[in-house]
């Protein structure tokens, strides 16, 4: 297993993550932002 690495920083409250179509998406709270990001981040 490959060791876990930051793929976005400085968020407010991230929650309810989903992996869907290679993207991780989640909301986050503090901006009211739906978010989706790759691998590449």
């Amino acid at each position: 297993m490959s060791e876990p690495k930051v793929l976005l920083s400085g968020l407010g409250i991230p929650e309810s993550p989903r992996w869907h179509e290679g993207r991780l998406w989640f909301c986050n709270w503090i901006d009211r932002q739906v978010v989706a990001v790759g691998l590449d981040g």
